[in-house]
């Protein structure tokens, strides 16, 4: 009985409530009393907005996404990976877009969608540290040492025989295999590996969220303090490595990155594996990455691939 009655009192109150509502719509009054209901905590006030940024944020906003197409490279190189096309979105350094563009670009995924594996990242980096490694000591064998002689009698002392102190088996002895001088570990990887080390490591980038496109290298500002500011609100690693197709990068960007250690930057024909690897994040404008796609594509399909692998590396070939 008790229910019932207040499910009657409720519901009498809830339609007069909706009543006074509708009437207040109709009659147009103010939306002040809003602020005066405690017990709606999603109603939220919004303050209006001048004419010109009301139509700059719709202008932003209604603006469709632009997929910038590349038809030929997809038609001239077809991809062989089957997987799906990745794409990623086209940034601007503006500091006012705020990483909020709406281009889009796809990435080929004979280069950009492989499974990567560590052991070909290893051979790249370990022969990136080695083969320009340079040897300069020079060492002595038991015949070049300035001392000798017998460290005591052959008979009657009752130890060992032994012919001379400069014998390799003893202490501050000669070599057995000295070193003859500068001595390089210079050697060549093979074309395929190393092909594989550039389009692994790409790839790892994009799986990892660290890879950024951007339309150009242009920035408003030669100050460091903008590109500090840049990093922290498009979330860019600890480190960034920016490659573009030319070697001339733009003034002010020369200018803002140079005090900065931890902000590379550098041209695409000078990309490597421990570059890439080395820094959190890569940026790329889309020049670059044609470039680089049209590079690696062309090197994959290439019709003397053979021979060139063989003659692109030191195996079985002596440099001296």
């Amino acid at each position: 009985m008790i229910r019932s009655t207040s499910r009657k009192l409720l519901s009498s109150w809830c339609a007069t409530r909706q009543q006074t509502r509708l009437k207040s719509t109709a009659t147009g009054e103010s939306s002040d009393d809003l602020k005066s209901i405690k017990h709606i905590p999603s109603v939220t006030l919004v303050e209006e907005e001048d004419e010109a940024g009301a139509a700059a944020v719709a202008l932003k906003e209604d603006r469709d996404p632009v997929m910038i197409m590349k038809n030929d490279i997809f038609n001239k190189y077809t991809p062989k990976n089957v997987t799906q096309t990745r794409q990623v979105w086209v940034e601007s350094l503006d500091e006012s877009d705020s990483g909020l563009s709406k281009d889009l670009i796809p990435l080929h995924p004979d280069v950009w969608s492989v499974k990567p594996r560590l052991d070909i990242l290893w051979q790249n980096i370990d022969w990136q540290l080695r083969y320009k490694r340079v040897d300069y000591d020079v060492q002595k064998d038991s015949k070049e040492m300035h001392y000798g002689g017998r460290p005591w009698p052959q008979k009657g002392s009752g130890r060992a025989r032994h012919r001379s102190r400069t014998s390799p088996i003893w202490n501050q002895g000669g070599k057995a295999h000295p070193n003859r001088g500068i001595k390089g570990h210079y050697y060549m990887l093979q074309m395929d590996t190393r092909i594989q080390g550039l389009t692994h490591a790409l790839s790892t980038k994009l799986a990892q969220d660290d890879l950024r496109v951007v339309k150009d290298l242009h920035i408003p500002s030669t100050d460091p303090d903008y590109i500090d500011r840049l990093i922290d609100d498009r979330c860019w690693g600890i480190s960034a490595l920016i490659c573009d197709v030319s070697d001339f990068f733009p003034e002010n960007l020369t200018a803002a990155t140079e005090p900065i250690q931890h902000v590379n930057l550098m041209p695409c024909y000078g990309l490597n594996v421990h570059s890439i690897l080395k820094h959190k994040t890569l940026v790329l404008t889309v020049d670059a990455v044609n470039y680089l796609e049209e590079k690696l594509l062309y090197a994959m399909n290439r019709s003397d691939y053979a021979e060139k692998r063989i003659k692109s590396s030191t195996s079985g070939y002596s440099l001296f």
